[in-house]
């Protein structure tokens, strides 16, 4: 160690100088100056002066007195096993703090550093008032995360605008499959927004699936709803296609499943929604579809079928045989009225054809709510030559609540090679009826 002094008197005046340095194995200077002397009155009578550094853990300090008046700082930097750094700060001197030095101040901070993870954290006092952060990353395989928190009681901070509790947090996975997901949360204070998007595959089936809330007042200005659901799915097994979406308390959706295979090919879909304004637009809240052929041309099957709101709208249904010659088609519409003090209204139609064979027929029938009309034809014998052939003729047109029909015709023929017969009738079964019967002969003329 080295010291210096100087000490003068001079007239009962005194002046008292120290210097004492000490370079080994860790620096410090230290200088205290007692004087009475006029001749120093620009410097206090009684001051301190201090500085002290170590290279071991990288410590300084400072350290200053004049009178009653102190101000010390103090600090150490260490970097094994991770960067850590403290800083200590007292000061009591009114014209330093005058100038807007605090009074004291303690702070802390470390720093971890590896190749897979990152972990910060701050820690100061100042004056009272607490600053709090941590900030933390980690890295694997098939995950990434990050995580950040602060918390504060400074005004200065409040002033510009940091809120005193505030937190982040982001999150993403990913797998070898290629499912994904990610997720962004952060809050400050009593305002909270959340986003979040999955991706998920299974087999051949993929879902994406988004959502959002949110108690942020500037997006509720905005007109962005507080929660919003957003959801995809699709899947190569029967091709299927699903939307479903939901904003605040409206949810709707929409699903469509086909199936394709040789023999078969099918849709199904719906369509729903709780959206009382969709509602009142007119859309109705369920729809309900149904499609499919099956089979091939010579023996061919399908139907079609749709419900709102659960009422069956229409069914239809078609049947082919090639092979037998046989054609089925049903057709049923009821539409929805209007009010509900309106009478519903219903439509069936049902007709058959029987195209191959000795004896072909068609029918068809027709059923609304207030009458109904059949039409049945038979024919025998047709597209052959010769022989007999015969043919049938029957129109029935009947109202709802009667026994006897409104209107009725029958006919009936048969023609051979050398006489033809016939016959029509018109409302048999009523008072006033008409009648005509035909009959011929053909004979073949002789020569001699």
């Amino acid at each position: 160690m080295w010291t210096a002094t100087m000490e003068t008197d001079l007239k009962d005046r005194r002046a008292f100088l120290r210097v004492d340095a000490k370079p080994w194995p860790e620096l410090s200077v230290e200088a205290v100056l007692d004087h009475d002397s006029p001749a120093l009155r620009g410097l206090p009578k009684s001051s301190r002066l201090r500085l002290s550094s170590s290279s071991g853990v990288h410590d300084a300090e400072v350290l200053v007195q004049m009178e009653e008046c102190s101000l010390r700082a103090s600090g150490g930097v260490m970097s094994q096993p991770d960067l850590q750094v403290s800083l200590l700060y007292n000061n009591n001197c009114t014209m330093i703090q005058e100038l807007g030095s605090p009074n004291s101040m303690q702070a802390s901070g470390s720093l971890l550093l590896s190749p897979a993870s990152v972990y910060s954290h701050i820690f100061i006092v100042k004056d009272g008032k607490e600053l709090h952060t941590v900030l933390t990353a980690r890295q694997t395989e098939d995950q990434n995360e990050a995580f950040l928190n602060l918390k504060h009681s400074m005004p200065l901070l409040r002033k510009l605008g940091l809120p005193v509790n505030a937190s982040l947090t982001i999150n993403s996975e990913s797998h070898n499959n290629g499912s994904c997901s990610f997720a962004f949360n952060s809050s400050a204070g009593n305002q909270k927004f959340s986003q979040e998007f999955k991706m998920e595959k299974k087999f051949e089936n993929v879902r994406v699936q988004s959502q959002l809330k949110h108690t942020v007042n500037y997006l509720k200005n905005l007109g962005v709803p507080r929660s919003y659901n957003f959801q995809v799915e699709l899947g190569s097994e029967g091709k299927i296609v699903s939307l479903q979406s939901q904003c605040g308390d409206q949810q709707a959706g929409l699903r469509l499943h086909l199936k394709s295979f040789p023999l078969l090919k099918e849709m199904r879909g719906t369509m729903w929604h709780n959206s009382s304004w969709l509602h009142h637009q007119g859309l109705p809240l369920k729809i309900e579809g149904l499609g499919s052929i099956k089979g091939a041309l010579s023996q061919l099957r399908s139907r079609a079928q749709l419900s709102v709101d659960g009422h069956k709208l229409l069914i239809s249904g078609l049947n082919v045989s090639g092979a037998d010659g046989h054609l089925a088609v049903l057709l049923s519409h009821s539409p929805t009225p209007l009010n509900q003090t309106r009478t519903q209204h219903r439509l069936d139609t049902v007709l058959t054809v029987q195209f191959k064979g000795p004896l072909r027929s068609t029918s068809l029938d027709i059923h609304p709510k207030d009458w109904r009309f059949r039409l049945a034809v038979e024919a025998g014998g047709w597209g052959t030559h010769g022989g007999t052939k015969e043919a049938r003729f029957t129109l029935r047109h009947t109202e709802h609540g009667k026994t006897s029909p409104a209107f009725q015709v029958e006919a009936w023929g048969r023609h051979t090679e050398s006489q033809l017969k016939g016959s029509m009738v018109v409302n048999p079964e009523l008072s006033s009826s008409f009648a005509l019967i035909v009959q011929g002969h053909n004979s073949t003329p002789r020569y001699y």
